[in-house]
């Protein structure tokens, strides 16, 4: 970029315009396009911020790649972030933040964390006999549509969101006296998957 005898060829390139929606035990991997102009001494870099209009002002993280890992001390689920390409002088393996060329790209890509879904599973009467049904109830908590895999003596089921606030037939008939236990296998949501 040039204005009167300055000159700055410095050009951080673009993003790959997408929204990202990633679990917090993944990593964010996004695009840049590869399009950026670097002069000898200069760094492209990328930053996770928070706020478009104060891109310096609100970055979270700096990565030498626009790969990201959720940090619950800096980051939250279900907030939009973005991810902009950054390029200027090379101070100590960092862009200078004050480097007169510096040039962030003219685009952005989204980033949404999720949390991972949790279900909890109850039942009204933990007493039952063989070959009696019992409601089972599953609270779920996350981004519908659900799938949750719940395994007990009587076998393995899994339920669809249309289905997941009860599962029946617990336990098998002619399942010995004594406790049992039901616990859920694998849960997904729109989003995550636990196994």
């Amino acid at each position: 970029m040039c204005n009167g005898s300055d000159c700055c060829p410095t050009d951080a390139g673009t993003m790959l315009e997408q929204t990202l929606h990633v679990c917090i035990n993944q990593t964010a991997t996004l695009t840049h396009n590869g399009d950026e102009v670097l002069d000898n001494d200069d760094l492209l870099q990328f930053i996770l911020l928070s706020d478009l209009a104060d891109t310096l002002g609100s970055i979270i993280a700096i990565s030498n790649t626009p790969i990201f890992t959720f940090n619950p001390a800096t980051m939250q689920t279900g907030v939009t972030y973005y991810v902009a390409a950054i390029a200027g002088n090379n101070v100590g393996g960092n862009v200078d933040l004050n480097d007169p060329c510096l040039d962030i790209s003219d685009n952005a890509a989204e980033l949404i964390w999720h949390p991972l879904p949790e279900v909890e599973l109850q039942t009204d009467n933990s007493d039952v006999c063989a070959g009696d049904c019992r409601t089972l109830t599953a609270t779920l908590t996350g981004t519908p549509p659900f799938t949750l895999t719940v395994s007990s003596p009587a076998g393995t089921t899994t339920v669809d969101s249309e289905q997941y606030r009860y599962l029946p037939d617990l336990p098998a008939a002619g399942h010995a006296a004594g406790s049992f236990i039901v616990q859920a296998t694998a849960l997904t949501d729109a989003y995550c998957a636990c196994p």
